[in-house]
């Protein structure tokens, strides 16, 4: 389902480089990435994703080529990937309907406050959202926050789902329910999962494949150095 072999070397503020050198290939219908803060997994997704571009290799997901080194790089929206952010990334202007409605609109106008899609309706209802569908991002729990996310991206109809770190703003009792949930999700409609993550706790919720990633590169198995933070 994933196949990754791409490197990039960048530029640190202080004037080092960090080169990041993914190597992973996986049938596993959810794959968990381990790392501390700095290892470079959110690099990594941004690569997959296409908002970064390798120096070389390539990057094929579900057996479709997304970048090929020097020939073929889709953009993000040809790559059809729901990317979540770590922080939701929710536009603060748009209510929770427009926020959902923004998966699958495309063009330079914001969805209208009165327009009603049909697949947007359903997500909302799918998502436990109706009660708030009118609200703003600033005014919904951390939760239901995260699920708006969910929807803007699984209404897309995605091939994979990226997640970065999607539990780390929530309480302890919210983060094992997100994490049922998003496993449901996951499993219901059948995509390959990527998540990354510095929690063992977020590693061990799911029945997935786990990679560690130190100082951009990743291992099967922790590297004795590692330390989660």
């Amino acid at each position: 389902m994933l196949d990754f072999n791409f490197q990039k070397t960048l530029q640190r503020t202080d004037g080092s480089q960090f080169t990041l050198d993914i190597r992973l290939c996986t049938q596993a219908p959810r794959t968990v990435i381990m790392g501390a803060s700095g290892s470079g997994k959110s690099l990594m997704l941004k690569a997959i994703a296409g908002l970064l571009t390798p120096t070389q290799g390539h990057i094929i997901v579900n057996g479709v080529p997304l970048f090929q080194a020097p020939d073929l790089n889709l953009s993000p929206q040809q790559r059809k990937l729901a990317y979540v952010f770590q922080d939701y990334a929710l536009f603060p202007h748009l209510n929770v309907r427009q926020n959902i409605a923004c998966g699958i609109q495309h063009g330079l106008f914001n969805p209208r406050k009165s327009s009603r899609d049909t697949e947007v309706e359903h997500w909302l209802t799918a998502m436990q959202l109706n009660a708030v569908a009118e609200q703003y991002p600033a005014h919904l729990s951390g939760g239901q926050r995260q699920r708006v996310a969910l929807a803007r991206a699984l209404i897309a109809r995605p091939s994979a789902i990226l997640l970065d770190e999607p539990f780390s703003a929530l309480d302890t009792q919210l983060r094992a329910q997100m994490r049922t949930e998003l496993a449901n999700w996951q499993y219901q409609l059948n995509l390959p999962m990527l998540l990354i993550t510095h929690d063992p706790e977020d590693a061990a919720a799911f029945d997935a494949q786990i990679w560690h990633m130190d100082n951009g590169h990743l291992y099967s198995a922790p590297p004795s150095s590692s330390h989660y933070e």
